[in-house]
C-alpha cells in the first residue's frame, strides 16, 4: 500500500484544508499521507481519491 494518496476535493469550489499547515488541497489535486485525517474525509465524501487514475496513466 502507498504511503501517498492522490486526492481532489469532491465538488468543484470546496474549499478541503491540510490539517498541518492549513493550506487548501489543489482543485486539481495534491499528494497527501495516508493519514487517518485523508482517510475519514474520504470515507466522508469530502475527498476522491485519483490515485489509481494516475497508476493507469500510459508512460512515455
Amino acid at each position: 500500500m502507498s504511503e501517498l494518496l492522490l486526492i481532489k476535493p469532491a465538488r468543484a469550489g470546496e474549499i478541503v484544508r491540510d490539517p498541518v499547515d492549513g493550506t487548501p488541497l489543489a482543485a486539481a489535486g495534491d499528494y497527501k499521507p495516508r493519514l487517518s485525517y485523508w482517510l475519514r474525509r474520504l470515507a466522508a465524501g469530502d475527498v476522491t481519491d485519483l490515485s489509481s487514475l494516475a497508476a493507469q496513466e500510459p508512460q512515455e
